[in-house]
């Protein structure tokens, strides 16, 4: 991963940053941790894209990366970490093309 830290105070350009899913508002940067329990290959204008869905147990978030149909180690169960502003489409929050680093599973 790139030398980016993930958000870590308590709002991003004044607005608040949420850390669950179920506080994800449209518009809001979002930083939260889940594993994926969805995959998916979706086709955007003529562009395959991957479409992976995060849940973090308060909810669920569409993880979309345009013109990338797979990306190297993200499949199901995977845990992660993701950054980025939260959209509505079809009625599903969705983030398009986060920042995300992959977790150690921690079961404690």
């Amino acid at each position: 991963m790139s030398t980016h830290e993930f958000a870590d105070g308590e709002s991003w350009n004044g607005r608040p940053i949420a850390r669950k899913i179920l506080d994800a508002e449209p518009r809001g940067r979002t930083v939260v941790t889940g594993h994926i329990v969805g995959v998916d290959r979706v086709f955007i204008g003529h562009s395959a894209s991957g479409r992976f869905v995060l849940d973090d147990g308060t909810g669920q978030v569409d993880l979309v990366f345009l013109g990338r149909p797979r990306v190297a180690g993200l499949s199901l169960g995977t845990c992660l970490t993701v950054e980025g502003t939260v959209r509505i489409e079809d009625s599903r929050l969705v983030i398009w093309n986060p920042l995300y680093r992959i977790d150690e599973e921690n079961d404690s």
